[in-house]
């Protein structure tokens, strides 16, 4: 590895620079002369402390600035010293010398002489007065004018002259400047001192002194790390700081202009970009080149790869990136600031651009670099067409997809698909890219269906893919649609075992469709055969030969056959009543998928069991598989995965009483995905928001929710069951007991139709029960109903919903065994256990126990308000401000919210787009989705429209308790 060539010791800051040449140019003034060469990386105020010098009193100045540009016009230099008036009137036979330029080598013109000349005219112009001669950036200067400058320097020891230089510190000086320095340092006068970048303090102390004592100490201070920001952006190159300064200031024109808020944070605009390019191209062609490569190789660079793209040598790479570390410019071969790199990228022509991605690509296919780093180049490369491409970018789309970043797939595949040329190579990339758009959103796959759906009548897709797409549509309720691809699939005999699996997965989706007889597995006549052998497994009570289901909203190709016909079994236990077998499925696949970690499949294979497990009771092992699965889904940036464990956080938070964790899960879950992209399984986060709002007395809004539009096939489809049920409950509770009664009588006859009728899953005769109840009173058929379910449930929170049922069908005498029993069996659901208490209360009372009922009352109060049952608590006769506590009043959800959320919320509720909201709070319209998302998530709204007005007119408040 190389080490630094620049000592980063014995550096000066300016001020003690300054006070050591100080001294020594009091002592030219005694005739003892001196060159000094002031040396340091770009903008560390090598120029202000000439500027310090030069207001020195007493020395006749001759100044000199170089630049690139008039490095190759000859006596350049020269012509600026000697353009001075004193210089004209005290040395008149020098004043020629600007001609000198302008002839050639024939005309006689001798560089010796006039070196000379020059010499004698400032040591002639030092006998009446000191002579300070300074030129600025003196590695810029031109050879001919050097030449005459060393001949100065060799004859001022004795003199009242000073020569002070500056120059950048850098690895490779110009070769012309080779003796310069060799003469130089062969003077005993002479004196080289490097000075340093500005300190962290120094850039805090020049912000202040730059934005006023006022606003500077307000931002470097009450926005702690303001002014570590600014160290940490620029490395304390002055030219940078104060394109920073720049920045903020015309940022905060503009937000004054509009009364926008001012946000404690570096402010990276334009003016950083320009200087961030003057400091860059300052250090010469060796660092433009290392910056332009490092910038086209982003993260995946090293020496060896910048040396190809840059053409400097490897072994100079090391001494050029600590040059431009010692300026700010760079940190390793990282830059300091997105917009550094972004600078840089821009500042290339396209042209350029191309080349150095495309010596990048081979480069980088010689190291064998990941897929997802070759796909970048390839495209800004535009070697982006054939076969080759196609599979870097799909190779690419797999890595992108294990991290979790299910945009950057989805982008690679459109790639693939572009740089494809075989019809069914685009036929398969075309279904992985709707594969891809599932797990962010399924309402994305709707776009790829006609394609995919001629792909399939072309038979360009393999049979499995075919039963997806026909999945996506049985999703999305286009039944229509789905059957025809089904009805064209020819399967080879040995898939047999996993596509039953993957159809009768299916047909519970649709119990009506008998799914499985659409597909042909090439052998059509064996099919009475088969069912046969599912009649004696049902029979026989084997899960292989029943209807199971995959959950399906997540429907992926399956990571293994075995983990899908175990999961589906699962589902089908539940779905027949025999749950601690399901459980035991269940639990099984979960510890799979949880040891895997594998993301795609699994995540449909995982919402699959945890459903089952729903379904079979365990609420305990549901939640704490659900917890898992969240925290992996999190991770995975799949849109999907999440909202379907929002919907399994709503359904087990109905059951367990916990209304307004049920509304916050079922408002997350429609909120991470549209209502639309749910298809038919949009039922179950709606009809756990009817049931949680029903239950909290918001029938507004849960009347709402029932009247959102589903596709037409939910009916037909098993998650229809939800919405009856949910419908039920919300009749019965407004008043409605009829129609009531018929919503969850046909639920019922469809449970029973359909051979699901699990108590576990929705408990239709309880429900019917009480609807009997509320319109007539007792009667046979509620009575009946409820013997049935309580023969059914012999334990658990079923059966105490049918004993607190049947409580209301006994005499008072026997009621308070029912109830008492239902209480101790109704632990986990906070809700129906309330009912008991309350139930159990006015039993007392009607026996005259007073003391027993005050107790059961009590009891049923705390339970109500603490599942949040406002109509509950106003027949318990609770008090306003209990009931309203029971509500969460929006005061105590805003004020749950940090100050960062309040902010944004504040701008949303007043009407702001996100691209606003990021340009007054000057944060990334990324960071305002993210803060948005949790906002909802703690009001418990879905949208922006949802959020409270007040909100609005509290914003100053908000800023105010910021900060700001």
């Amino acid at each position: 590895m190389d080490r630094n060539p620049i000592p980063d010791a014995g550096l000066n800051s300016r001020d003690d620079a300054l006070g050591r040449l100080r001294p020594r140019l009091r002592d030219v003034a005694a005739g003892q002369g001196v060159v000094v060469t002031i040396t340091g990386p770009v903008a560390c105020g090598k120029t202000s402390l000439l500027d310090a010098l030069t207001d020195l009193p007493g020395f006749l100045v001759l100044r000199a600035l170089c630049s690139a540009e008039e490095s190759v016009l000859p006596y350049g230099v020269l012509d600026q010293l000697t353009d001075h008036e004193t210089v004209a009137s005290r040395a008149p036979g020098f004043v020629p010398l600007p001609g000198a330029r302008a002839t050639d080598a024939s005309s006689g013109v001798d560089a010796a002489r006039l070196a000379n000349q020059f010499t004698r005219a400032v040591l002639r112009l030092s006998a009446e007065r000191p002579v300070m001669v300074v030129v600025d950036d003196v590695d810029r200067a031109d050879p001919e004018s050097l030449l005459s400058l060393r001949h100065l320097a060799r004859r001022v020891g004795a003199a009242r002259v000073a020569l002070v230089f500056t120059e950048l510190r850098q690895p490779l000086p110009p070769t012309s400047h080779s003796t310069f320095h060799a003469d130089l340092l062969g003077l005993s006068y002479y004196e080289e001192i490097g000075l340093r970048p500005l300190s962290p303090g120094d850039v805090a102390e020049f912000v202040r002194e730059q934005l006023g004592v006022a606003d500077g100490e307000d931002q470097l201070g009450a926005a702690g790390g303001f002014a570590a920001d600014f160290f940490g952006t620029t490395g304390g190159n002055l030219l940078l700081v104060r394109g920073l300064i720049n920045d903020l200031r015309t940022t905060r024109t503009a937000a004054d202009a509009q009364g926008w808020p001012i946000a404690g944070d570096v402010v990276v605009g334009a003016a950083f970009r320009h200087a961030y390019l003057g400091s860059l191209h300052r250090c010469g062609p060796a660092a433009v080149g290392v910056a332009r490569a490092a910038a086209v190789l982003g993260d995946a660079t090293d020496d060896r790869l910048v040396s190809r793209l840059s053409g400097v040598a490897a072994g100079q790479i090391g001494r050029v990136r600590c040059m431009m570390g010692e300026s700010g410019l760079l940190r390793g071969l990282s830059f300091p600031h997105p917009e550094a790199r972004s600078a840089v990228l821009d500042d290339l022509s396209p042209a350029e651009r191309r080349r150095l991605h495309g010596l990048a690509l081979d480069a980088l296919v010689a190291q064998s670099a990941p897929a997802d780093v070759l796909a970048v180049h390839q495209t800004r490369s535009r070697r982006n067409r054939g076969p080759g491409a196609a599979e870097v970018y799909a190779a690419a789309a797999t890595l992108a997809c294990r991290r979790g970043e299910l945009d950057v797939a989805a982008e690679r595949l459109e790639e693939a698909y572009v740089a494809a040329e075989d019809a069914e190579s685009r036929a398969a990339l075309r279904f992985r890219l709707a594969m891809s758009e599932w797990r962010r959103d399924p309402g994305l796959v709707a776009r790829h269906v006609p394609e995919l759906a001629a792909a399939s009548a072309a038979g360009l897709l393999p049979p499995w893919h075919a039963v997806l797409l026909a999945s996506w549509l049985l999703l999305a309720g286009r039944i229509r649609e789905a059957l025809p691809v089904l009805q064209r699939c020819r399967f080879p005999a040995q898939a047999r075992v996993e596509v039953r699996t993957w159809t009768r997965a299916l047909s519970v989706l649709y119990p009506e469709l008998s799914i499985a007889d659409q597909c042909d597995l090439a052998d059509r006549d064996d099919r009475a055969e088969r069912t046969g052998q599912a009649d004696r497994a049902e029979q026989d009570g084997r899960a292989d030969g029943s209807d199971g289901t995959a959950l399906g909203e997540l429907v992926a190709l399956p990571v293994s056959a075995e983990s899908w016909a175990r999961v589906v079994t699962a589902y089908a236990h539940a779905l027949r009543g025999r749950s601690a077998r399901a459980v035991e499925e269940a639990e099984q696949v979960l510890r799979l998928i949880d040891s895997s970690h594998c993301p795609g499949g699994d995540a449909a294979i995982g919402v699959t069991a945890l459903f089952s497990l729903v379904y079979a009771g365990d609420a305990d092992c549901t939640q704490l598989w659900c917890e898992k699965l969240t925290a992996t889904a999190d991770a995975q940036g799949s849109a999907s995965a999440e909202a379907a464990l929002a919907a399994v956080r709503a359904e087990l938070a109905v059951r367990r009483g916990d209304f307004p964790a049920a509304v916050e899960a079922g408002r997350a879950a429609l909120s991470t995905l549209s209502l639309p992209s749910w298809g038919v399984v949009a039922s179950l986060p709606l009809s756990c928001l009817v049931v949680a709002h029903t239950r909290i007395g918001r029938y507004d809004e849960a009347a709402r929710y029932l009247e959102e539009a589903v596709p037409e096939a939910t009916d037909r489809s098993v998650f229809g069951l939800h919405q009856l049920w949910a419908r039920g409950q919300y009749h019965l509770a407004t008043g409605h007991a009829h129609a009531a009664y018929t919503d969850l009588r046909i639920c019922g006859e469809r449970m029973q139709r359909w051979r699901m009728d699990v108590s576990d899953l929705l408990t239709w005769r309880v429900g019917v029960a009480e609807t009997l109840l509320a319109q007539d009173g007792p009667c046979m058929e509620g009575r009946r109903l409820l013997r049935e379910e309580l023969d059914r449930a012999p334990t658990g929170r079923v059966r105490g919903l049918a004993l607190l049922a049947m409580a209301g069908y006994s005499a008072i005498g026997r009621r308070v065994e029912l109830l008492e029993q239902a209480v101790e069996l109704l632990a986990g659901d906070r809700y129906a256990r309330a009912r008991a208490h309350a139930d159990l209360g006015d039993t007392y009372t009607l026996l005259k126990q007073h003391v027993r009922a005050r107790q059961a009352f009590g009891s049923a109060r705390l339970l109500a308000q603490a599942c949040g049952a406002v109509p509950l608590l106003n027949r318990l006769g609770a008090e306003a401000a209990e009931a309203a506590e029971a509500d969460g009043s929006p005061a105590q959800r805003v004020a749950a919210l940090t100050d960062a959320e309040a902010r944004v919320a504040s701008l949303a509720a007043a009407g702001c787009t996100n691209r606003e909201i990021a340009m007054r709070l000057f944060v990334t319209a990324s960071t305002v989705e993210q803060h948005l998302t949790k906002i909802f998530r703690k009001l418990g709204v879905r949208n922006r429209r949802d959020l409270p007005t007040d909100l609005a007119a509290g914003y100053q408040v908000t800023i105010r308790r910021a900060g700001l």
